[in-house]
């Protein structure tokens, strides 16, 4: 019972520890995510959920950037916007709205995204947003730092149409929505007054005549023009009549679990039925049997685990049997049991009716002897092997994350070996010693207690010493389950022939005999069971730590992680007077997209991202954000990065493109589903002046603020697909460097610089002149671009003898 109940709160004890280590990664998803997609996200789940009606609202705080040029301050900046973003998350949570994300002066919710609205009129979702939306334009002023108040105005978009919601991100995952719905809401913030609410007419059939705007006392009707979509007729809502009293009371606040965790300190107890409901079904999963890798993982640890301990217990084992063994022959020959033996009437009606008993009583002596230190040895040399540190018996412990599957495989056969030496000498040493104790004494059954001789009783007293003695031997160390049914095989045997044997054991006694095995291989199992579930534990609080610091220091950069641990309560800004930034933009993959299912558009996006990351570790770079399919990354001065390269910014453009290139390429492999698949990436890179802070106090982030992000959004937008776009400052700075290797060339880019929606940009906005970077064109591209062009012309005459053929018909 002991043993049993030791293995209980052990079980518990790990589940315990796995619930601790699970509950501030779920508090800090949740902070990140909606709840309802953090248990798929801890299981590593493809999140692509498709959304029939979703409204997104955009929110711009107008007066940031004339804010910024007043006050000349990064810091006053940065509290400005966190106390915009603050008052901005209170009215959100008030009215229960999804915070989607911040990119820097926007803010973005939604209603219609989560499980429970799913079920809900859209209307009345719609109708908290617009409150919210009303809330926000009535804010007039927020409370910065001392108590000053600085006057803030928006203004904002919103659509309603489908998307997808997904996650995107495995260190830093981030909860994304897909569709024309957001890139429409957009331009409706952007085509809006400071002050409004705009929105068009998906949204406007879901909102009361009265609580708009008269289209006709709005200029031009309220018809607005953009780029894509034409003339829109848009509306305006009336916040007098929106802006009542509603929503629900927002919940005491309380300090934020992300920014616990950033703070290096505990996170605060939390019930939350969500995450218990998550963790009962996780935890009642987790008996399914391990990999192949995992087992090796596990066998390793367990046989690691159990020789910490081992030396000991066979030290013990070894002593204790030698003392047995000197007692019992030292009272034996004091008795003179060997002697009245060997004058025994009846010696020779045993010795007939005994297996054993053929062996001459003056022999047993030295039987007995024998089969003893032959017991004895076996215990010696697993002793000595234990104490001398042997390699076979504890190899080193191998880095499994290191390893192939071959090689853990190997590696837990290794340990395999051991177990099966150990089960099959404690076997030997059963026998050994159930064979020292039939020779001990001779057996006589078939008599009365009146007439039987005293060594009869000793003949029973024997018999349980050797199940005390069986038992500890079978468990005096520890062996996996299936093998502790050798022993029950063992006691099996031992009591099938035990009418054969000069050792007496009852009925009775037989039955206790091979209960006793049992009982062991059960505590075997148990232990088993136990170290296996402790081993789980152990690996998944191992992994939950290990991503819970990845996605802390992807957060923020490292030292600006440290300075803020190391200053409490402070909000670190950084100038970076030298700092290079890349953003690139994925073209086609709207086109890729359309008709695809939500998961292999999010799977999409996920496996590109996903190579994004592989390089920029790569190339040591620090991935700043991502905004729809637009990846933003780079390097500048420490706080940022260790070290500032523009050389290697671009490098890893270039990188972005190929990478881009080889997985369109294998995706058009895939099958004829895939064959038009034509992805490309185009990017922009710019060098100069940036400031860098932290935005948030729940969901906080460390974001790159100033005229230069917006350089770098004009520099890739006008980029050519499969192309790197720089400015002139960035030229300069890798002339600086010492310029490019021989792979590497610009030009200077002669036409205008055009967006792919036709939008034409100047190059002052820019800093100048632009240059496009390719790779210089080896003979290998050579005869893959002739490869190509030769494809190219055999497609074109195709398509011509068809039109030809067409023509004919008609």
């Amino acid at each position: 019972k002991f043993s049993l109940e030791k293995s209980m709160r052990k079980h518990f004890v790990c589940q315990l520890k796995q619930r601790q280590a699970m509950a501030p990664l779920y508090l800090m998803f949740k902070e990140m995510v909606p709840e309802y997609v953090i248990p798929r996200m801890l299981n590593k789940e493809v999140i692509a959920d498709p959304r029939s009606t979703v409204t997104v609202l955009f929110v711009l705080i107008d007066n940031f950037g004339d804010y910024t040029r007043e006050k000349q301050n990064p810091q006053s900046s940065l509290k400005f916007l966190n106390a915009c973003f603050d008052k901005m998350d209170t009215i959100c949570a008030k009215y229960k709205v999804t915070k989607i994300e911040t990119v820097q002066e926007e803010y973005v919710a939604c209603v219609g995204v989560t499980m429970e609205e799913q079920n809900i009129d859209h209307k009345v979702l719609l109708s908290k947003l617009l409150k919210a939306a009303a809330e926000i334009l009535a804010v007039k002023e927020v409370e910065v730092e001392g108590g000053q108040k600085v006057a803030v105005s928006f203004k904002m978009g919103m659509h309603t149409g489908s998307i997808v919601a997904g996650v995107i991100g495995s260190k830093l995952p981030r909860f994304r929505l897909f569709g024309d719905t957001i890139n429409t809401s957009a331009r409706m913030m952007q085509k809006g007054q400071p002050g409004t609410v705009q929105f068009g007419e998906a949204t406007m059939n879901y909102v009361d005549a009265d609580k708009v705007v008269d289209n006709s006392t709005r200029p031009n009707n309220g018809i607005v023009t953009m780029k894509g979509k034409g003339d829109v007729q848009t509306w305006v809502l009336n916040t007098k009549v929106a802006a009542e009293e509603g929503g629900v009371k927002p919940d005491e606040k309380r300090k934020s679990a992300l920014s616990q965790m950033v703070m290096g300190q505990s996170v605060e107890e939390t019930h939350d039925d969500e995450f218990d409901q998550m963790m009962d079904k996780q935890l009642a999963e987790d008996e399914s049997a391990f990999s192949a890798k995992e087992e090796a993982a596990w066998l390793c640890w367990f046989h690691e685990n159990n020789m910490g301990a081992f030396a000991l217990r066979m030290n013990f084992l070894t002593f204790v049997f030698s003392c047995v063994t000197l007692v019992e022959v030292f009272h034996m020959e004091h008795i003179r049991a060997f002697s009245e033996l060997s004058n025994s009437s009846l010696e020779k009606a045993a010795m007939k009716h005994d297996v054993l008993g053929k062996v001459p009583p003056k022999w047993r002596l030295f039987s007995f002897l024998f089969f003893r230190l032959a017991a004895f040895l076996i215990c010696l040399v697993w002793s000595i092997l234990a104490n001398s540190g042997s390699l076979w018996l504890r190899p080193p412990v191998p880095d499994f994350g290191k390893l192939n599957r071959r090689q853990c495989v190997e590696a837990g056969r290794q340990r395999r070996q051991v177990q099966v030496a150990l089960v099959v000498s404690k076997a030997v040493i059963c026998i050994l010693v159930w064979l020292s104790y039939n020779v001990l004494i001779l057996e006589r059954r078939h008599q009365s207690y009146s007439t039987m001789h005293r060594l009869d009783y000793y003949n029973q007293q024997f018999s349980l010493v050797f199940m005390m003695a069986f038992f500890v031997i079978i468990n005096g160390q520890v062996v996996l389950g299936f093998s502790s049914l050798t022993f029950v095989v063992l006691a099996i045997a031992f009591m099938a022939i035990e009418d054969r044997t000069p050792l007496y054991v009852s009925m009775t006694g037989r039955v206790v005999f091979v209960g006793v095995a049992i009982l062991g291989s059960i505590l075997a199992y148990e232990g088993e069971r136990t170290s296996r579930a402790s081993f789980r534990s152990k690996v998944k609080v191992e992994k939950t730590e290990s991503r819970i610091e990845d996605v802390l220091t992807t957060l923020m950069p490292k030292e600006v992680l440290k300075e803020w641990r190391a200053n409490p309560g402070t909000h670190p800004v950084h100038v970076y007077k030298h700092a290079t930034v890349t953003q690139s933009d994925l073209c086609g993959f709207t086109q890729l997209s359309s008709g695809r299912s939500p998961f292999e558009v999010v799977s999409f996006m996920g496996e590109l991202f996903g190579r994004f990351d592989v390089l920029a570790q790569e190339f040591n770079i620090y991935k700043v954000e991502t905004v729809g399919d637009a990846y933003i990354a780079g390097m500048a001065e420490p706080y940022l990065t260790d070290q500032h390269s523009a050389v290697r910014v671009v490098e890893f453009g270039l990188a972005m493109i190929k990478a881009t290139a080889k997985w369109s390429e294998r995706l058009r492999q895939r099958g004829e589903a895939y064959k038009d698949a034509n992805v490309r990436c185009r990017v922009g890179v710019h060098h100069g002046e940036c400031v860098g802070g932290i935005v948030g106090t729940g969901m906080m982030r460390y974001h790159l603020f100033g005229e230069f992000m917006s350089i770098v959004d004009i520099l890739e937008a006008t980029s050519k697909e499969g192309v790197c776009q720089i400015s002139d400052a960035c030229r300069k700075q890798i002339e600086s460097e010492g310029g490019f290797s021989n792979s590497i060339q610009f030009e200077e880019r002669k036409d205008e610089l055009k967006t792919s929606k036709g939008e034409v940009h100047g190059t002052d906005e820019v800093g100048g002149t632009t240059f496009l970077v390719y790779p210089v064109i080896t003979e290998d591209r050579v005869r893959n671009l002739e490869e190509g062009l030769s494809e190219l012309q055999k497609k074109v005459k195709d398509l011509e003898l068809r039109t030809s053929g067409e023509q004919d018909d008609e």
